[in-house]
């Protein structure tokens, strides 16, 4: 009967590891999560682009803003921006 308590003792010892473990997981994940969303960036940003130009597609990456841009001579072209400062950190142009 002692082997069946010090086993039981064990599980129970184990679970509660378990338990704990993945309660502090849990914040760990909701407060890195939450000050993802607080991240502030810029409030104006200057393509400086020429007229006629429009934007095809754009992702936001942690602190990077990708703006793909079609503009009226048939170029494209991927602007990085650096959103929490608001400007152009790169310009590649496609062909």
């Amino acid at each position: 009967m002692d082997k069946r308590v010090k086993i039981a003792k064990a599980v129970v010892f184990i679970l509660t590891s378990l338990i704990i473990i993945g309660t502090v997981l849990l914040f760990y994940i909701i407060a890195n999560d939450r000050s993802v969303k607080e991240r502030k960036f810029a409030d104006n940003i200057n393509l400086k682009q020429e007229i006629g130009s429009e934007i095809k597609d754009f992702k936001v990456n942690q602190n990077n803003l990708y703006i793909h841009i079609k503009n009226g001579l048939d170029n494209e072209k991927i602007l990085i921006i650096d959103a929490k400062k608001g400007n152009i950190a790169t310009e590649i142009v496609l062909h």
